[in-house]
Parts: structure tokens; C-alpha cells; sequence
């Protein structure tokens, strides 16, 4: 492969891979095929965008910690709606959930559980399915225990096709 800065030929490796395409800074894949350049420019392959994201929603409905901003809009996204939608649905202003968004105001935490749920909501009914322990994951966050992300690692074999099974 090609690198799309200098056109040089890039080197295939596997190794970890901090995936800040996703919005995210904080989420980092395992196990992952990296193309690198010798001008520092480094590609990762990834054959299924939309169950990677999937695996990364469900590993931030189970944290334990609040959500960040970014975390509230990756949600969203991954929900399928704008943030007026989000907004008209928890009953607040679409600027409270700019606000979320762009970590200028901290999300509350029967909000930010509400859009946990508005996700697992999501998988429930596309997948036709109950997921399992959803309360315990609510009960599990400290909603004082406000602090930089953690990170999210992903190990590559984790992504499958079937949204029904990413959830496990």
C-alpha cells in the first residue's frame, strides 16, 4: 500500500492503534494490521467500520464512569439522532445538549444513564432480543468519579458483522 502523504510504499505491521477517527481519544484497538510510513504517517485496517463502533458504544454503556462529551455524542450517533431529536427526548434544550457535547457542562446522571438506555433500547429492538444485566450496568456508575476518560481497548477479534452479538 501506498502512503497517501509521500507516496512511499508503507509497511505492514500489527500492534495497537489509538482510533481518533471515531471522535474519541480514548479508544485504542489491539491486534490491529497498521500500515506505517517512513514519514511517520500510520493507516489501520479496518474491514468493519460499523461493528467496530458498535463494540466501542457497548464498552461506554458499560463503563462505570460518567460519559464524556464526546462519549455523549458518539452515543448519539450510534443511537441515530440529531441532538435536537436527543434533546425533544430527555425533555431538555438542544443547546444543554451542545453544552454535553462540548464539554462545557457535565452531564447529569439520570441523563447520562437515560442515553445508555436509549442505546441498549436501540440494539433491543433491532436485534429482537432482551440484553441481559442492563440495570446492573446503570447501578455500576459513580457519577461522582468524574475524571478523564479511561481508556477503551478493543481488541480487533472483538468486531463481528452481527450486531446481535456485539453486545456480549
Amino acid at each position: 500500500m501506498k502512503c497517501h502523504i509521500c507516496g512511499e510504499i508503507m509497511q505492514k505491521t500489527k500492534g495497537s492503534y489509538v482510533y481518533r477517527e471515531s471522535g474519541l481519544d480514548n479508544v485504542v484497538l489491539t491486534g490491529i494490521t497498521i500500515y506505517k510510513c517512513s514519514c511517520g504517517e500510520k493507516m489501520p485496517e479496518i474491514s468493519n467500520i460499523d461493528g467496530l463502533h458498535r463494540v466501542i458504544a457497548n464498552a461506554l454503556v458499560k463503563k462505570k464512569t460518567p460519559l464524556s462529551g464526546k462519549e455523549v455524542r458518539f452515543l448519539r450517533k450510534q443511537i441515530g439522532l440529531s441532538a435536537k431529536e436527543l434533546a425533544a427526548v430527555l425533555g431538555v434544550n438542544p443547546v444543554t445538549v451542545s453544552r454535553w457535547e462540548n464539554e462545557i457542562e457535565l452531564i447529569g446522571p439520570a441523563n447520562d444513564k437515560l442515553i445508555r438506555m436509549l442505546y441498549i433500547q436501540m440494539i433491543q429492538e433491532r436485534c429482537h432480543t432482551v440484553i441481559k444485566d442492563s440495570i446492573l450496568y446503570m447501578k455500576s456508575i459513580k457519577p461522582k468519579d468524574r475524571q478523564k476518560p479511561s481508556k477503551i481497548f478493543i481488541p480487533i477479534s472483538s468486531i463481528k458483522n452481527d450486531p446481535c452479538l456485539s453486545f456480549a
